[in-house]
């Protein structure tokens, strides 16, 4: 799979409102087959900054029923 096919399936899964862990979103993305490298990029700083904003945007939005 493509590193752009990874990184927009990491941020599907943060907007989706169901996780709150980068951890949990890397756990999903290995079950669905992703490789170790590239997952490991979610260790980065950056991307796992990125993606807990918005797993925090996206909880609101779904506590607040929107």
């Amino acid at each position: 799979m493509s590193n752009s096919e990874f990184i927009k399936r990491a941020f599907e899964l943060a907007d989706s409102g169901d996780y709150s862990q980068v951890r949990q979103v890397r756990a999903i993305l290995t079950r669905e087959g992703f490789s170790l490298r590239e997952i490991h990029q979610l260790s980065g700083k950056q991307l796992a900054r990125q993606l807990k904003a918005r797993m925090t945007a996206a909880r609101l939005q779904k506590a607040a029923g929107k």
